[in-house]
C-alpha cells in the first residue's frame, strides 16, 4: 500500500511539473511572437516627426512608422491584405501589428471561446498549417505551422480571459532570391 501511494504522488509531482512546462512553453512562444514583431518595427525615429506619424480616432491609435503600423482600438478591422492565407475568425480585434515590407502581421484579439478557439486550429491545419508545435490543456492554446509555401501562423489563446493573438510571416526571401532580383535575372 505504501508504495502505491508513493507512485500516486510521484505521478502527482509529474502531472504538476508537466503543465508548468507547457505554461512557460507558451509564454515563451507568446512573447517569441512579440519580440518578431516588435524588431520587425523597429526604426529609426526622430523628434521632430513623431507627431505625424501618431493618429488619434474617436475609438483607435494609429502609429506609423517606416512601412510598420500599431494599431489599437475597439472595432477593427480584419487585416486580409497581409492574412493572405489565415482565416478570418470570429473574433473582436483589439490591436493589429504590420509590417508591409515583409508582410508580417499580428492580431490581438478578445471575446472568443474556447470551443471556437479550437475550431480555429483545425481551420488553420485544414488550411496546410502543420509541422509546427501544438499544445493544448484547459487553460491555453498554442499552435503554430507552416504551409506549404513556407508561411508561418502562430496562434495563442488564453481561454481564462478568452484573448489571444494569432501571427502570419509569408515565406520570407532568401539571399539567392535576393541576389537574383538585385541582378535582374
Amino acid at each position: 500500500m505504501m508504495n502505491r501511494n508513493r507512485i500516486n504522488k510521484i505521478i502527482s509531482i509529474l502531472e504538476e511539473f508537466e503543465m508548468k512546462i507547457i505554461r512557460f512553453i507558451f509564454i515563451a512562444a507568446v512573447l517569441s511572437c512579440c519580440l518578431i514583431m516588435i524588431s520587425a518595427c523597429k526604426g529609426k525615429t526622430d523628434e521632430n516627426s513623431t507627431p505625424d506619424k501618431v493618429k488619434i480616432n474617436n475609438d483607435s491609435i494609429t502609429v506609423n512608422e517606416g512601412s510598420s503600423e500599431i494599431k489599437a482600438g475597439e472595432s477593427l478591422k480584419w487585416p486580409g491584405d497581409l492574412m493572405i492565407d489565415i482565416p478570418e475568425p470570429k473574433i473582436k480585434i483589439t490591436a493589429v501589428l504590420k509590417d508591409d515590407s515583409k508582410g508580417q502581421c499580428t492580431v490581438a484579439f478578445a471575446e472568443l471561446s474556447n470551443e471556437d478557439a479550437k475550431a480555429y486550429v483545425a481551420k488553420l491545419k485544414s488550411n496546410g498549417y502543420s509541422g509546427g508545435m501544438e499544445l493544448s490543456d484547459e487553460n491555453s492554446i498554442l499552435f503554430s505551422g507552416i504551409d506549404g509555401k513556407g508561411s508561418q501562423a502562430c496562434f495563442a489563446y488564453n481561454a481564462a480571459t478568452k484573448e489571444g493573438t494569432i501571427s502570419y510571416e509569408p515565406k520570407a526571401s532568401t539571399e539567392s532570391d535576393n541576389n537574383t532580383e538585385k541582378s535582374g535575372n
